[in-house]
């Protein structure tokens, strides 16, 4: 309202103020009236001021508003950042979840490259057969068999003697083996879930005690007339190079448990220097959408500190033009009496001193303004100090967080092509020893459906081979049964490959967020 009264006031003493025809060419008055405008302008612009700095007060509550809502945001996310800490600390098992995981993926592998196994045999099977085939009808239209020196009935009667001899002897120590095998294989199941290391190393003893059966069984059939020695030296090396290739296969396997370990390492490392979970997902989202607002709004008003300051130098420069121009102006500002406008009359000034007393006046209310200005100007200058402090702690955590991970994501990223080099040595030891397997498998095939085509053409019908067949069919059945036996337990290491593979997951989910957030940065 007294705004309004100066405003009206000024106004009618512009258009009434009354000054004689004689005293219109004294210089002094001439000069009065010129400081008269000079000072209605000025009154214009003090009020102009005082708006903006009523402006900037209202804006610097808010910014103050602002300040507190982020400092309870910063401390909300800190307490939540170290419950979700306490929460991963406390989870029960952890180690042994790990641990079964590791497992799990472990006996997934083999035993999805042991499927493979199967169908890749039975396709070889069926090639064979269909190759058999074949050469039984070319055998048909040429002859059965060639002629040759020796006499068959001499050869298949040395051979009954020493598949007795192996009867008697050799059968029943391997039968006993496998009793045993089966029952080491009955009690693992039984028991807990065994470790990688264990598995490893019944697989790689199983696999011996083949090969040294296998050995013993080429030598049983040594015989320097034998028109399958050939084959057999030829099986023997095979075995030979399968069981340097599986040597290979476990030292790969090792190494990348060995890189395991150490990705889970850096996992852990990554999680204490961050401080707590990393977010994904939606909370990661609306994390860094928080962030850029409140960014922006710390620019924004930045950028007003900057403007109020540009202002409050015009200001400044403006007054000392004044002052320049008036250096009674000065005098006024300090020696100002307590008139106050409503005093004086609205319609007329009756002469120069009025006038003075009323510009002192007038210039006491501008000194006013301008403290208030200045108490304004300073409030403003520690709330940007306020503002500068907590942008300062927002770069250094970022920082820190930048720091953290992009050393985490270059050894991730080494690990990983560490990872899929070793992984493509191991697929090719896998396909150089599936090509030996298959070829062991056929030369097999092949010497026992040799072996039963001598047997079925002669005339010797005697108890001996008769009895070992029954011999071969009862191992055949006990093997089978063993092989069943260890399906089951793999079924049951199935239930342990499944967390696992949850645990696996969830690092590929924790990669993909750091390689986002780098994304989002650059």
């Amino acid at each position: 309202m007294r705004t309004l009264q100066k405003y009206i006031f000024f106004f009618r003493y512009a258009n009434k103020m009354a000054i004689p025809a004689e005293a219109e060419e004294d210089p002094n008055v001439k000069q009065c009236y010129t400081k008269y405008e000079m000072i209605i302008d000025e009154f214009w612009v003090a009020y102009k001021e005082e708006c903006f700095a009523k402006r900037e007060c209202i804006e610097a509550s808010e910014l103050q508003n602002d300040i507190v809502k982020m400092n309870q945001d910063i401390k909300n996310l800190l307490h939540r950042n170290q419950s979700q800490w306490e929460k991963l600390n406390n989870i029960p098992n952890k180690e042994n979840l790990l641990y079964l995981g590791k497992n799990y993926r472990a006996c997934l592998t083999e035993q999805r490259n042991l499927m493979k196994q199967v169908k890749e045999n039975l396709e070889a099977i069926a090639t064979l057969e269909f190759q058999v085939k074949n050469m039984e009808d070319k055998w048909s239209r040429r002859g059965r068999y060639p002629i040759v020196d020796v006499n068959i009935f001499e050869v298949i009667q040395e051979e009954a003697h020493v598949n007795k001899i192996f009867l008697t002897s050799h059968l029943p120590q391997e039968l006993e083996n496998e009793k045993n095998l089966a029952s080491v294989v009955e009690k693992s199941v039984d028991s807990s879930c065994p470790s990688r290391e264990t598995l490893h190393k019944l697989v790689a003893q199983a696999k011996d005690e083949v090969q040294l059966l296998m050995n013993e069984k080429l030598s049983l059939y040594a015989n320097t007339e034998d028109k399958l020695g050939p084959f057999r030296k030829q099986a023997s090396t095979i075995a030979q190079k399968k069981l340097e290739e599986s040597n290979d296969i476990k030292d790969s396997k090792s190494t990348i448990a060995r890189i395991d370990e150490a990705i889970r390492e850096k996992e852990i490392a990554l999680f204490n220097v961050v401080g707590g979970e990393i977010l994904h997902g939606d909370e990661l989202k609306h994390f860094i959408a928080g962030l850029r607002e409140k960014s922006t709004l710390y620019k924004n008003l930045r950028a007003q500190l900057q403007s109020f300051a540009s202002e409050q130098g015009v200001v400044s420069r403006s007054l000392d033009v004044l002052k320049n121009i008036d250096p009674t102006i000065e005098d006024a500002f300090f020696n100002a009496s307590a008139t106050t406008l409503e005093k004086f009359p609205v319609e007329f000034l009756g002469n120069i001193s009025d006038a003075k007393l009323l510009c002192k006046d007038f210039m006491q209310d501008i000194e006013n303004l301008k403290t208030s200005i200045a108490q304004t100007h300073a409030h403003l200058a520690h709330t940007k100090k306020d503002v500068e402090s907590i942008s300062g702690t927002m770069n250094s955590v970022k920082d820190i967080f930048e720091n953290a991970t992009s050393t985490v994501a270059e050894e991730v990223s080494q690990l990983k092509e560490q990872l899929r080099e070793t992984q493509s040595d191991i697929d090719s030891l896998e396909k150089t020893w599936k090509t030996t397997t298959q070829s062991l498998d056929k030369n097999e095939y092949i010497f026992n459906r040799l072996i039963d085509e001598m047997i079925n053409d002669s005339d010797i019908t005697g108890s001996e081979s008769g009895s070992y067949l029954t011999a071969l069919a009862k191992k055949k059945d006990e093997n089978q049964l063993l092989v069943q036996k260890t399906q089951e337990t793999v079924r049951r290491l199935e239930e342990c490959k499944r967390e696992e593979r949850e645990i696996v997951e969830f690092y590929k989910h924790t990669e993909y967020l750091v390689l986002e957030k780098f994304e989002e940065e650059d």
